[in-house]
């Protein structure tokens, strides 16, 4: 195991997923923990004349024992020590289940944790 750095930011990476897939291709032998940052926004009106802008954001993200591979014949990657998390508003833990064996997916215009019940795309 070595220490954790960051490989992908959409800051300074861009939002191209294949360049999220280009840059995971020199570390295919290596874990991933991806987190994301969903932020929201809203307008509340109070009275006639005063409007409030108020923000709520999201942490979230999955951890995979392999990195990000293309693949689109439905291959899935990684194995029981995937899961996915929340982190704000709330800490949750989502842990892999013994019923399927579909953690990870990519494919050419998208990926996905898990199946079934809870998805993470």
């Amino acid at each position: 195991m070595c220490d954790a750095f960051l490989l992908f930011s959409s800051r300074r990476d861009g939002f191209s997923l294949a360049n999220l897939y280009q840059i995971c291709s020199s570390h295919k032998d290596e874990a991933i923990i991806l987190i994301i940052r969903n932020e929201k926004q809203w307008v509340l009106k109070f009275q006639i004349k005063f409007y409030t802008i108020c923000s709520f954001y999201q942490v979230f993200g999955a951890y995979c024992n392999e990195s990000f591979k293309v693949n689109s014949n439905a291959f899935y990657l990684g194995n029981h020590s995937t899961f996915t998390f929340v982190l704000e508003p709330f800490e949750k833990k989502f842990e892999s289940t013994i019923l399927n064996s579909n953690h990870l997916r990519c494919d050419l215009d998208y990926f996905s944790f898990g199946e079934g019940g809870f998805h993470l795309f």
